[in-house]
């Protein structure tokens, strides 16, 4: 217990600035007046990492570029087709919010929904006084194999602009932008009140100080409740 308390202190003192990609929907849409309130936990992006620091040398040891969040989010059916909704999360040391909208289409009686959700996202810690302000783009497809159970996945695109205020950076503050592409897979299982969302996110992260990239993996659960 001493060393599992020992290792919480050095990554909350650390300071990170945790970015959630996580997704915990299909491509469904909730239906007009349908309401649907959502919790998850994960890992999410620490984007401190590879942009103004580099992880530890021993890579295998740490928790490089994930670190584990909590959500909350709300979704409401504007119309049949098109919901509105927002996601907030916290993290260690860093808050985020993420606002969308989503866009549904399928041919009936096809149980496979296609959908355009694009986001807002805007991130902030205090370590560093990180913000991050961004859009992410992603297209859904989802199959309804039952009443209780569906496959989810997404193709997806995150465009941040971020800026730092640091005293070991040469002018003290610093401003770049930075693309993230991946892609999402998950289940939804449940009634249709009640859905149950394991899913994990892949990106592809590019190390601004390494100068090199790599694939990196953020498994999530998601718990939703719809009205």
């Amino acid at each position: 217990m001493r060393y599992l308390i020992s290792i919480y202190l050095v990554i909350t003192l650390s300071g990170c600035a945790v970015v959630s990609v996580s997704q915990h929907q299909g491509a469904e849409p909730l239906g007009e007046g349908a309401v649907r309130i959502t919790g998850g936990i994960g890992l999410g992006r620490d984007m401190a990492e590879g942009t103004i620091y580099a992880p530890d040398q021993d890579e295998d040891s740490d928790f490089s570029y994930s670190f584990p969040l909590f959500e909350a989010g709300i979704g409401v059916g504007i119309t049949e087709t098109i919901d509105l909704g927002g996601m907030l999360w916290t993290s260690i040391g860093s808050a985020g919010l993420r606002t969308y909208g989503k866009f549904s289409f399928h041919s009936p009686p096809s149980k496979t929904y296609y959908a355009f959700a694009p986001a807002i996202v805007y991130n902030q810690t205090d370590e560093y006084n990180y913000r991050l302000i961004g859009v992410e783009v992603p297209l859904l497809v989802s199959y309804r194999a039952t009443s209780t159970v569906a496959f989810y996945g997404s193709g997806r695109v995150h465009l941040y602009t971020m800026s730092i205020d640091d005293p070991s950076l040469t002018d003290g503050r610093e401003s770049f932008f930075l693309a993230m592409p991946g892609i999402t897979t998950g289940i939804q299982l449940g009634p249709q009140g009640l859905k149950l969302t394991p899913e994990v996110s892949t990106f592809f992260i590019y190390d601004r100080i390494r100068e090199s990239g790599s694939i990196r993996f953020f498994p999530n659960i998601g718990l939703s409740i719809r009205f």
